[in-house]
């Protein structure tokens, strides 16, 4: 028998730890790479979770006041860079996409599983309009008052940059 033969009914065993994005993306294309080079894979994903996905979910919540589309984790991707798109291209899911709406739309935050809505004057996370901010019920009044004091804390002074998570 040729190698190519024996390369072919040889079947490659392959486990990937952790059904995130990153997991099922390694898959998909450990899954194309061997069927490309006529080799027989069976790959294996182990997610400790009840449900593939990692991070990314996309669910609605009902409320009194109407149903709430709910995001976590990243909830959209760039499509001027490819991959992303070419990835949901190869998977057949194009049509599960949701483009933005030109309507204004309000995003809120789940405090206790009820939808809160952001204050006016966000970008993205930075408030442009302090009033409304203050005013607004996602922060206590802790919070508030540390936001008045930011401006007279002094920068670090190890020059470290400051992570997203300390910042918050």
């Amino acid at each position: 028998m040729s190698e190519q033969h024996d390369r072919a009914n040889a079947s490659s065993p392959v486990v990937i730890i952790g059904g995130g994005i990153t997991g099922l993306a390694a898959a998909f294309s450990l899954e194309q790479a061997a069927r490309d080079a006529g080799i027989s894979l069976r790959c294996t994903i182990v997610e400790q979770d009840a449900r593939f996905g990692g991070k990314i979910i996309t669910d609605t919540i009902e409320t009194p006041d109407g149903a709430f589309l709910v995001e976590g984790g990243p909830d959209s991707f760039v499509t001027q860079k490819p991959a992303a798109l070419d990835l949901v291209r190869a998977l057949g899911m194009e049509a599960e996409l949701m483009t933005t709406t030109p309507a204004p739309v309000t995003t809120h935050v789940l405090i206790d599983g009820q939808p809160v809505p952001m204050p006016a004057g966000m970008m993205l996370i930075f408030p442009t309009d302090f009033g409304s901010f203050l005013n607004s019920p996602l922060l206590s009044w802790q919070g508030r008052l540390r936001m008045l004091r930011e401006q007279w804390v002094p920068a670090r002074s190890d020059g470290a940059d400051e992570t997203l998570a300390d910042f918050m």
